[in-house]
């Protein structure tokens, strides 16, 4: 130590001095091990002379020997760096699991690669460090078609925004047993898919920017808070058990496995297809929301507007609708459909308002309640072999869009005032009246 920087102070001031300069420039310790392996050159994973292997501490790093072999050849790899700005694409399966991957920061242009349906496996974390210099740089891996496993994979904000830690997915597969923790600046950290691939991830996704494409899958166990996402015509699947919906735009959202899915305190849009099997997508108990779907509904699940008692909404375009359970509660929510074309609208004992704003045919799947009103604003409600029990007030908008056969069933409950029966309703298997305001008809019904 040069102790000419220490001259002049006591033996307690000293001391001091030293703690003050440990403390503000503390030592970064970089641990490697026997068995590590490191990028000498641009080229192909399996290609002995791309790399560089540590033989003995602290820095006797030569080329491997075939005996050695090239990273992941052989059973006992350790952490694989890439570094030197170069480029490493994996041609064939990497037989057995490396340690680590990390790909260093410097100038820029450290990746990882795959030709074909190649597959990786990384028994602990792919680290991607953003370049250090220079601008329009990135480091990464592009997956193309290949496979890769990981239990989590990092990256971090660079300090300038033209250098970016990037995942690229074409229609290869990577699984994530753990988490993503990318840095959450969009114009630094992205994952970005560019065919139908695939993303698992069994815990959190955090990243900048999230780019789905057509058919691109996103099954997620934990959060998915992307910073921003497109979703594309992509599919994201909340497969975990209890979770809260991410606060974007959808393309297809599914919502699958078990548990509750909490839908977020805002306004959700799924441009595509809804699907609920064997859990419950739950609105929130916040404030009034609602969730427009743009496609099909689907599933064996559970819909659950009632937290809160909030007169949430939910709209359906799509031409089929089915879904286990629809569960209310005492305010009047609106199911409401609105596809300008025909349409089925699923069975349930449940709904409160129950809307048609759409043109075009809608189809009872099976018995119907109306809790509150029955709004025919657009097209027709078809009956068909089924019950349609309307326990509010009278039928709003267009009440003679009712359609009903000989097969049909109506029953008018509740107290209401002013309730008739539509003269559109001329035939049917069976009519009940339990309203104690009693019911008028408009016209001779067989």
């Amino acid at each position: 130590m040069n102790t000419s920087l220490f001259s002049g102070l006591t033996g307690f001031t000293r001391r001091v001095a030293v703690c003050l300069i440990i403390f503000c420039f503390p030592v970064i310790v970089t641990c490697q091990t026997v068995g590590d392996y490191r990028t000498a050159a641009t080229g192909n994973w399996s290609n002995l002379n791309t790399w560089q292997r540590l033989n003995a501490l602290p820095a006797s790093w030569a080329t491997p020997s075939a005996a050695q072999g090239y990273p992941g050849q052989f059973p006992g790899t350790g952490s694989v760096s890439i570094t030197g700005e170069c480029t490493v694409t994996v041609t064939a399966d990497v037989p057995n699991p490396i340690a680590s991957l990390v790909i260093q920061g410097e100038g820029g242009f450290n990746i990882v690669q795959f030709s074909g349906t190649s597959a990786l496996n990384v028994s602990g974390t792919i680290a991607i460090n953003p370049p250090t210099t220079a601008a329009n740089n990135y480091n990464g891996l592009f997956l193309n078609s290949g496979i890769v496993t990981c239990i989590s994979l990092t990256s971090s904000n660079s300090v300038n925004i033209n250098r970016r830690c990037r995942v690229v997915i074409s229609d290869g597969t990577l699984n994530v047993n753990g988490n993503i923790t990318m840095g959450d600046d969009p114009g630094r950290n992205d994952i970005t898919f560019t065919g139908a691939g695939t993303l698992n991830v069994t815990g959190n996704l955090t990243t900048g920017q999230l780019t789905g494409s057509e058919n691109s899958i996103i099954n997620v166990g934990g959060a998915f808070t992307p910073s921003a996402f497109a979703a594309g015509t992509s599919t994201v699947n909340y497969n975990g058990v209890n979770q809260t919906i991410g606060a974007h735009a959808y393309f297809n959202l599914y919502a699958t496995n078990s548990g509750i899915k909490n839908l977020p305190n805002i306004d959700i849009t799924v441009n595509g297809e809804l699907n609920v099997s064997g859990s419950t997508l739950a609105f929130t108990a916040s404030q009034t929301r609602s969730l427009t779907v743009g496609g099909d509904l689907s599933g064996n699940g559970t819909i659950d507007m009632s937290p809160g008692d909030l007169t949430h909404t939910l709209n359906l375009a799509g031409a089929s609708n089915t879904i286990g359970t629809l569960a209310t509660g005492t305010s009047a929510s609106t199911v409401n459909y609105t596809r300008e074309g025909d349409q089925t609208v699923f069975a349930s004992p449940s709904y409160r308002n129950l809307t048609i704003s759409g043109s075009g045919d809608k189809t009872l799947q099976g018995d119907a309640v109306a809790g509150a009103t029955l709004s025919l604003a657009g097209g027709t409600l078809s009956v068909g072999t089924n019950t349609l029990s309307l326990n509010g007030p009278p039928i709003a908008g267009t009440p003679d869009n009712l359609i009903t056969t000989p097969a049909s069933g109506l029953s008018f409950g509740g107290s209401s005032g002013g309730v008739f029966v539509p003269g559109s309703v001329t035939e049917l298997n069976n009519l009940t009246i339990d309203n104690p305001a009693g019911v008028t008809l408009s016209g001779s019904i067989t």
